[in-house]
């Protein structure tokens, strides 16, 4: 009965370890770098407060027009943070889910700015360097351009929904990694 138990148990165990071995994942490591400062920023209304403030104050109006967009980005990374935003976990998910091998990310810069046009919506903003084993290092920027279709939310938005910010800068990830890959 003994032989018959243990016959039994490895009949079963055998197959079990043989399927986690073929459906787990091969080794999809990615290194991350963020270069300083490591945090959300924001470029829109008060660069364009600070070119006109410049006329009445001078050097002094361009500084206030940079506070103004500082504060926002802070209230940007404030409402992510709510919602535990970890921007090198989103990068590795994206970079899991696309099929080309990317080894390492410098992200160069992250955050939202104004969509052109818009005196409400604000769009990801992303600058970064994709590298591979294979692939020279690809330099990348969402959007591409000013025509290109982008995707936006109301800024007042972004200020509250932590969600809205991470699903916002992770998709824009994705889409940067999947036009990369199309590109190889």
């Amino acid at each position: 009965m003994k032989t018959f138990c243990k016959l039994c148990f490895f009949l079963i165990l055998l197959p079990l370890v043989l399927i986690s071995c073929v459906t787990t994942p091969g080794d999809r490591s990615v290194l991350v770098d963020v270069n300083d400062p490591d945090r959300i920023r924001f470029s829109g209304k008060g660069s364009a407060a600070g070119i006109m403030l410049m006329g009445a104050m001078g050097p002094m109006g361009i500084a206030i027009g940079a506070a103004i967009d500082e504060g926002i980005g802070k209230e940007i990374s404030v409402a992510a943070s709510h919602v535990d935003f970890d921007l090198d976990e989103l990068i590795r998910k994206a970079v899991f889910e696309e099929p080309c091998v990317i080894s390492s990310v410098t992200v160069r810069y992250y955050g939202f700015k104004m969509v052109s046009g818009s005196d409400d919506l604000a769009a990801p903003s992303l600058d970064i360097i994709l590298s591979s084993d294979t692939v020279e290092s690809m330099g990348l920027k969402y959007p591409g351009s000013e025509n290109e279709e982008t995707l936006s939310a109301p800024l007042g938005d972004l200020k509250k929904d932590g969600e809205r910010v991470s699903e916002l800068l992770g998709q824009a990830f994705k889409e940067l990694l999947a036009k990369a890959c199309s590109q190889k």
